[in-house]
């Protein structure tokens, strides 16, 4: 479970990297979006619902790292219970 956790995380921050890629090289007002959180969020809410968008990208893996973290920590007690 927890090297599947690890291969989603690396699959979101590869798409995030390729965002991040493209807004490099693109125009200033997309190069100005990899400075400040608040024009990148307030350039998703002017996206279409259901565009895929850096802060998409940035909850969902806030959400799995949270995920992870809880299976990591209770498979980490159940061995340490097992052990006793």
């Amino acid at each position: 479970m927890l090297l599947r956790k690890q291969d989603e995380l690396r699959k979101l921050e590869a798409e995030l990297d390729e965002y991040d890629d493209v807004d490099a090289e693109g125009t200033e007002q997309q190069r100005r979006l990899l400075l400040s959180r608040d024009s990148d969020e307030a350039a998703d809410r002017k996206e279409p619902e259901g565009t895929r968008t850096r802060t998409k990208i940035l909850d969902e893996i806030e959400e799995k790292l949270d995920k992870y973290g809880r299976r990591f920590y209770f498979s980490y007690h159940d061995k340490i219970s097992d052990n006793l």
